[in-house]
């Protein structure tokens, strides 16, 4: 049986250079589903990004607030990460997201990054479903990556 499925999306953002060390970056997002006679899924995504760069010294963090009806009106946001790595969670249920991703160059050859994540859901007793199910309403992540040039 072919059914029919309509996913639309809204966003609009602004981007704000402080000054030559901060910059921001704002966004709101809209997300609307609707599958055959049931009533409409949507959400939105309300997410402030700040970046700081000093020499050698890099640093970016994300505080973002959503609020969805289901899993089915998801909102998927880019996020920094370390050195060839990307993350897009998705933002479904109500809840806090934030991040701080950390580089440094420590000299010509070596440099790192430190990133710290956490999604705290506001209206649910954990997070994750099956083998992945935490028995807390927040994921916390950590992420160390050393890198050295030959």
């Amino acid at each position: 049986m072919v059914t029919t499925i309509a996913r639309s999306g809204l966003w609009m953002g602004f981007d704000q250079d402080l000054n030559r060390k901060w910059s921001l970056n704002s966004r709101i997002l809209y997300a609307r589903f609707s599958y055959r006679s049931f009533a409409p899924s949507q959400g939105f995504a309300l997410v402030q990004d700040a970046k700081f760069h000093l020499g050698k010294l890099s640093v970016t963090g994300r505080l973002a607030y959503f609020h969805t009806n289901d899993y089915d009106s998801r909102i998927y946001v880019y996020e920094s990460d370390v050195l060839a790595a990307f993350s897009i969670p998705a933002y479904a249920d109500v809840g806090w997201r934030s991040y701080l991703l950390v580089h440094y160059g420590f000299s010509k050859r070596w440099d790192g990054w430190l990133r710290l994540s956490r999604t705290q859901l506001l209206n649910q007793p954990t997070v994750g479903s099956g083998f992945d199910e935490i028995p807390y309403p927040y994921r916390t992540d950590v992420k160390v990556q050393l890198r050295y040039r030959w």
